[in-house]
């Protein structure tokens, strides 16, 4: 018996297979954006009228091939959608020679999944903790040795439903008090920017909370009020926790009323303020661990030489390894992320130095 996977603040890109009988519109291939799947091909095979595109209107029926899915947001889907449907045009894309044009007695579809291959090998998508779904067996493909996607993507198989966040938890205790950890290599203050050439890339700003001056690249939509046009002189990029958030932002389940300390740093924060300004406050994954700490203080204790934004990491409470994307999802409010979160106990860490006793 074939289980349907749930999954909360969804976004994904999919690629449809025409199967008309008509030989003009049999293999054409469409590629879209959805926050709904299941709902999304029902319309396209339904038509214009019911809310399909107009490229797929009576041209099915279509299948829903494979989708991938795990952006940080809904632009961070849209740009990804869009420089797959022009490989020609994006600025990425276009300096890779073998994909402008589609191979001899290549299909529609082999050439959008050779697209998709270099896509997911490729800065920024190579940083996202993107999933790749298949939903027909019958063109699944394996990826040939060498173009593999990152090791932090898996590819998975099987049906999959959209559901809604659910709602926080009110804590009945007091939050067990952090461990301290590492100290980051840095004193910056929390209220301190960090300078970021204008080259940085928007799925950098998007995951990290940042702003960005809109070069209107790679993207044939509106750019909806959640990016910020970033107010410097030298039009350099920013990353702050002071950036505006999305309204529907849910608090945190273990949101605490009253002030904590950040596990890294040791400065107080209040997670219900921070949250209601639009600042993130992260919590490790694993439900047990007392891990609390400012986006900055993790990102800089985990990221490795060459980056900008992390990938992944391990926390340094209890050290479990994350993904860098999960951890922002889980602090937007996503609970699909752990297995089981009632009825754990607090996970105590025993404060061990390095130094001898006397």
């Amino acid at each position: 018996m074939n289980s349907v996977e749930e999954i909360e603040d969804f976004y994904g890109v999919y690629l449809l297979v025409s199967k008309s009988t008509n030989p003009k519109f049999a293999g054409r291939t469409y590629i879209g954006y959805t926050v709904d799947p299941n709902r999304r091909i029902k319309q396209h095979n339904r038509g214009e009228d019911a809310g399909g595109a107009r490229r797929t209107s009576n041209r099915g029926p279509w299948t829903m091939v494979l989708i991938v899915h795990g952006f940080p947001n809904n632009i961070s889907a849209l740009r990804f959608e869009w420089a797959w449907q022009q490989p020609r045009v994006s600025r990425r894309l276009k300096q890779i020679p073998e994909l402008q044009k589609k191979l001899r007695k290549e299909s529609n579809f082999e050439y959008n999944f050779r697209i998709l291959t270099e896509m997911l090998r490729m800065g920024p998508w190579n940083r996202l903790p993107l999933v790749v779904r298949w939903f027909a067996d019958e063109f699944h493909r394996e990826f040939e040795v060498g173009k593999k996607p990152p090791l932090h993507m898996p590819i998975c198989f099987g049906r999959m439903k959209k559901v809604k966040r659910k709602k926080p938890k009110k804590p009945t205790t007091e939050a067990v008090p952090s461990q301290p950890a590492k100290q980051p290599a840095t004193n910056r203050t929390k209220n301190s920017k960090i300078a970021i050439n204008y080259d940085f890339d928007e799925y950098d700003l998007l995951v990290m909370g940042g702003e960005k001056i809109d070069d209107g690249d790679d993207i044939n939509r509106p750019i909806e009020p959640s990016i910020m046009p970033a107010a410097t002189a030298d039009e350099s990029v920013v990353i702050s926790s002071d950036s505006e958030s999305d309204n529907d932002r849910a608090n945190n389940d273990a949101s605490q009323s009253t002030a904590q300390k950040c596990s890294i740093c040791e400065e107080l924060l209040v997670p219900e303020e921070m949250e209601r300004e639009g600042n993130l406050v992260l919590r490790c994954l694993q439900p047990r661990c007392s891990l609390i700490c400012h986006v900055e203080c993790l990102a800089e204790l985990v990221l490795e030489p060459g980056q900008y934004v992390p990938v992944e990491g391990d926390c340094p409470i209890c050290e479990s390894h994350f993904l860098w994307g999960n951890m922002i999802r889980k602090a937007n409010g996503c609970s699909d992320l752990v297995e089981d979160t009632d009825n754990v106990d607090p996970l105590v860490v025993e404060d061990v130095s390095d130094d001898g006793g006397e």
